[in-house]
């Protein structure tokens, strides 16, 4: 990725989005911000991103929703991140298994040869 990468931080947490643009934003990245998942698949359609990073758990449509309804041609890589105070113990292994059933639904070639190897 290079210094003008356009980057799209989805968050409903306004110090998180607010902490990715002075720190991306400083290190020369375009950052976008939204602070639900309908707006992030909105600046999706109307932009191109080099990397997504997506928060799980959101008021209304959460991360998983939003990775369900990504196009499966999508070219940028995902950082998914959640504070896990949010999820109680005995679901965090649900969300896992959630997390990877969603991603698995993209074909091989989205994902990068580094993953591909593990």
């Amino acid at each position: 990725m290079t210094s003008s990468s356009h980057i799209l931080v989805t968050d409903d947490d306004q110090l998180i989005l607010n902490l990715a643009v002075r720190v991306l934003g400083g290190l020369d990245y375009q950052v976008s911000t939204a602070t639900t998942a309908e707006i992030g698949l909105e600046l999706l359609e109307q932009n191109t991103f080099d990397l997504i990073i997506l928060d799980l758990v959101m008021p209304g449509m959460g991360g998983m929703h939003f990775l369900d309804r990504l196009p499966t041609d999508s070219e940028p890589p995902i950082i998914v991140m959640s504070d896990e105070r949010n999820f109680p113990a005995n679901w965090r292994h649900l969300i896992v298994g959630q997390l990877i059933t969603s991603l698995n639904r993209f074909p091989p070639q989205f994902w990068s040869p580094e993953l591909k190897q593990n």
